[in-house]
């Protein structure tokens, strides 16, 4: 059985149905959408406004007016954008460059004393620097001079000398000199640097005391 071949109107129609079908339909992408969107904003405000070829409403200085329009939304958005993103992005901590030095009311002066003399003899100067500097803050808390209050900087002991002590400032500024150097610049300490730092601790406290 022979069935009949269809003709090229019922060709074209079975094609148009065929390509109608949700499969074949391309949606319109966001610019297009957002092109439309822009065409019927100006065409409410100023008569028949199309974009592309054919363009109308004032002809070339129209199609400039919009143009300029187009790009500073597109800037606006844009911008718009950027800070959303940045505002969600974790905040980076500033790095701080102040030296903080524990006051420790759990150990005495006296403790850390005994840290720095063993340390001495061991030869670890760094250690030992720390223990005395350590020591210092103590004593100079003990008599008055600096607050007792946890995480204060070098830089505000300083200024507690200066206020408790000026006559001693120089030395006690002098001191935490030797102490940050090696800890906070890792440069090369000993037994030279850890004599001096003994003999301007002694100079402070006399004062102090």
């Amino acid at each position: 059985m022979r069935f009949a071949e269809p003709t090229p109107p019922e060709v074209r129609d079975r094609m148009r149905e065929i390509f109608e079908r949700a499969e074949f339909r391309r949606s319109r992408s966001l610019l297009e959408r957002f092109m439309d969107w822009l065409s019927e904003l100006f065409s409410d405000r100023g008569g028949d406004v199309q974009l592309g070829q054919g363009s109308s409403w004032g002809g070339a200085i129209g199609n400039v007016i919009l143009w300029v329009a187009i790009v500073l939304l597109a800037i606006g958005l844009a911008f718009l954008i950027y800070k959303v993103v940045s505002n969600r992005s974790p905040r980076l901590k500033k790095k701080t460059t102040k030296a903080t030095v524990e006051v420790e009311e759990v150990r005495s002066a006296t403790e850390w004393a005994s840290d720095a003399d063993r340390l001495e003899a061991e030869g670890a100067w760094k250690e030992a620097i720390r223990c005395r500097y350590r020591e210092l803050v103590a004593r100079l808390v003990d008599a008055g001079v600096a607050a007792p209050q946890p995480g204060r900087t070098t830089g505000e002991l300083r200024s507690d000398v200066d206020l408790g002590a000026p006559g001693v400032s120089g030395d006690f500024s002098r001191a935490t000199g030797l102490f940050e150097q090696p800890w906070f610049a890792d440069a090369p300490t000993g037994a030279a640097e850890n004599a001096e730092f003994k003999a301007l601790a002694a100079r402070v406290l006399e004062e102090v005391s």
